[in-house]
């Protein structure tokens, strides 16, 4: 059976009322931590539904009301018994406390009877202590015999109230159960003096010699056969006494069980743990809420030490690039009007329109003398009023990919973010834009170590690793003069990012990007991740109520670590490892355990699944930049993973529009583009002495580039209102 264990979690978390932590993982028996607030539980894949439920209530009650501090070695009798009497104990207690467990349990039971779990088929052959457990058990499907001597032992168990009384009885039991064994041992029958013993130490005579006392024939059965007395079954019918050295050793030989314990609560035990199948262990993850002054670098220590680090730039070409790039920004700005402004449009009249179908027609108080005459017919004479609710509070947040793989497509990637903070900021929406990356703190390793700036935790995602958000833009730049200082900054670190052949070196401009803001690789689950303390820091500095979260990204994500322990010399102590298959990303606040994925893409969707369900009130809106001849690709992998119905069409809408909007993946739109859609060309690319049919296509080429570019800010204003 394939289980839910985030359902069967919830489940033993609203059995206990409490903010536990629930664990399914390869083991043998349930534990409860009592410091941490950790039950472990058993991944019973071969149980049924019914059991499944069963074995949560019972471990649940044991969490609830066995005491966590108990130690076998505080008993007096085997710990087999107190195990009978606590089970039935704790079980009643759950049954007391929700009145939907006794059928649970009812079921439970009657599958596992079923099985012949307990191996009782025929409980007359059984001592007292296993009649007594298969009562509260099965007894609703088996007739366990009881004398009226032992019904006092069943009734005080199901009488016990708390712990301490489930041991006195259990020791009770115990007491009467080897007073009765030393009472059948010792009534050995008298041996005729000088008979042959038949060399056999412990052999009965046979009932036809002759002795110095009569014999009672009945009486002499019963002792010999001690199991004929069904009040008190012992041994299996036919066996001989025990040996004196198996009596000290209280077994009948070597294999023999011991007539003074539990074997039904030994089997029960066997029995559940073959339920475990033999699979991967889990790791459970969680996400950590960490200081976001520790994991951002702020805006105004990136431009400080970016035109600070080009301010010693010397050389003439340096300098002339340095002026460059201030013009070429300029005029990016200046032409890039008509886009922000057509979105700014959009943007308001998505707004108006919303506002108006949730608007509400009301009747006042205030009589509308044009139907007055009405009032002997019509109940409704009062003037109506429409009521508009007030819009929430908007707010943007941008994740810009800084790895490696983006270096050709960074610069045009840019020029949108760039777009879209004028768009904010010119209609007042607090934005943010983080490039996520390992480059800052690999360079200012001293000055910020990693140890220093997170204390790691035992399943926490691992934000240790260099990991950390530049802030590139930000609407706390108030000043115009700070805003453009910040763009003009981005732009440069940009561009020098960046492959374009035709400039030295490699790079758009002549001279490096400040240090530290080198390309790097894909830390895109941790800065989903971080965006659990982004998020709320971001509603408490702007007052956004609703906030849209946009991705832009060329490539899956790398691996994400988690902190572990690791068995032997370096016991007790945490280290990073690679989450993987084995591991399951849980979230106490919404009590859920979220799938095992393997593949870093696959997880990266199921970390949206969770940012998504945290936070409600967030838009994610995925930008995938791919090149033209890989689109295919990545819409089967889409397909693959259930994010997209009709590869054909979604294909044929890309090579057409230059891009696609995606509705079935995991963030609410996902935008799929040719890594050269978001070129913002002014220009017609014609030869001189070009025909006119040439001019034609060149002409017809831009403007279905701007047109393609308006459908796009088109669905993106609608997304964001």
């Amino acid at each position: 059976m394939t289980v839910n264990t985030g359902v069967k979690g919830t489940l033993a978390k609203l059995l206990a009322t409490e903010d536990l932590i629930i664990e399914h993982k390869q083991c043998e028996t349930a534990s409860f931590d009592v410091k941490r607030r950790v039950l472990t539980l058993p991944q019973w894949e071969k149980a049924t539904e019914q059991v499944y439920d069963l074995l949560v209530a019972h471990e649940v009650g044991h969490a609830l009301y066995t005491p966590a501090d108990w130690n076998a070695d505080q008993f007096k009798c085997p710990q087999s018994y107190v195990n009978v009497t606590e089970d039935a104990r704790i079980e009643k207690m759950m049954k007391r406390r929700y009145q939907g467990l006794p059928k649970t349990f009812y079921r439970g039971y009657r599958d596992l009877d079923a099985q012949d779990f307990f191996q009782a088929s025929d409980a007359y052959k059984l001592n007292l202590i296993d009649r007594i457990n298969l009562h509260f058990k099965i007894g609703n499907f088996r007739n366990i015999p009881f004398s009226s001597e032992e019904q006092v032992f069943v009734d005080e168990t199901g009488n016990a109230e708390t712990f301490q009384e489930a041991c006195d009885v259990a020791l009770k039991i115990f007491k009467y159960m080897k007073e009765t064994l030393e009472e059948q041992q010792t009534q050995e029958v008298p041996v005729s003096k000088g008979a042959p013993t038949g060399g056999g130490q412990g052999e009965m005579i046979p009932s036809d010699e002759k002795s110095d006392a009569p014999v009672d024939q009945e009486k002499f059965q019963e002792d010999v056969n001690p199991e004929a007395d069904i009040d008190n079954p012992s041994f299996e019918q036919g066996q001989p006494e025990p040996t004196d050295d198996q009596q000290a050793n209280g077994q009948e030989g070597s294999d023999a069980p011991d007539p003074l314990e539990s074997i039904t609560d030994q089997q029960f035990q066997d029995a559940v743990k073959d339920l475990v199948e033999n699979t991967y262990d889990s790791e459970y993850i969680q996400i950590p809420t960490v200081d976001t002054t520790k994991l951002v670098v702020g805006w105004e220590k990136l431009v400080n030490h970016s035109e600070s680090y080009w301010a010693g730039c010397d050389t003439d070409h340096e300098k002339e690039e340095l002026d460059k790039s201030v013009v070429e920004y300029n005029e990016f700005i200046k032409k890039s009007q008509k886009e922000i402004n057509y979105l700014i449009k959009e943007f308001e009249c998505r707004k108006a329109a919303d506002s108006y179908a949730r608007s509400l027609t009301s009747k006042t108080g205030v009589l509308n003398t044009t139907v007055l005459h009405q009032y002997k017919y019509n109940d409704d004479i009062f003037k109506r009023v429409t009521v508009v609710p007030d819009g929430k509070n908007h707010g943007m947040i941008f994740l810009l990919d800084w790895s490696g793989s983006m270096s050709n497509c960074l610069f045009d990637t840019a020029k949108q973010v760039l777009q879209l903070a004028h768009f904010c900021r010119k209609i007042n929406i607090p934005f943010r834009c983080y490039g996520f990356t390992y480059a800052w703190n690999a360079f200012y390793n001293q000055e910020s170590p990693q140890d220093e700036r997170f204390v790691p935790n035992y399943g926490d995602i691992s934000f240790s690793n260099g990991f950390c958000l530049v802030e590139m833009l930000s609407s706390e730049a108030k000043k115009k003069k700070d805003f453009d200082r910040s763009c003009l900054t981005f732009w440069r670190n940009v561009a020098s990012n960046c492959s374009d052949r035709g400039h030295w070196y490699g790079r758009h401009y002549g001279f490096n990007h400040a240090p530290g803001l080198g390309l790097s690789g894909t830390p895109l689950i941790e800065a989903i991740s971080a965006m659990h303390s982004v998020i709320p820091q971001f509603k408490k500095e702007t007052g956004a109520q609703k906030v849209s979260l946009s991705v832009l990204t060329d490539g899956e994500s790398g691996p994400a670590s988690y902190f572990c322990e690791r068995n032997g010399l370096f016991s007790g102590r945490l280290f990073e490892n690679t989450y993987g298959r084995r591991c399951q990303l849980r979230d106490r606040k919404l009590g859920k355990i979220y799938q095992k994925e393997d593949n870093p893409s696959y997880q990266v969707n199921i970390f949206l699944q969770n940012l998504k369900e945290r936070f409600p009130e967030v838009t994610t809106i995925g930008f995938r930049l791919v090149n033209a001849r890989d689109a295919a690709g990545y819409l089967r992998q889409l397909a693959y993973m259930n994010a997209l119905k009709r590869v054909d069409i979604a294909h044929a809408k890309f090579r057409k529009d230059k891009f696609v909007e995606i509705t079935e993946s995991e963030y609410d739109v996902l935008y799929v583009m040719p890594t050269n859609t978001l070129e913002d060309s002014e220009s017609i690319d014609v030869e001189d002495g070009a025909e006119i049919k040439e001019i034609r296509a060149a002409f017809k080429k831009l403007y279905k580039g701007k047109g393609s570019n308006k459908k796009m800010l088109s669905s993106l204003s609608k997304t964001i209102a």
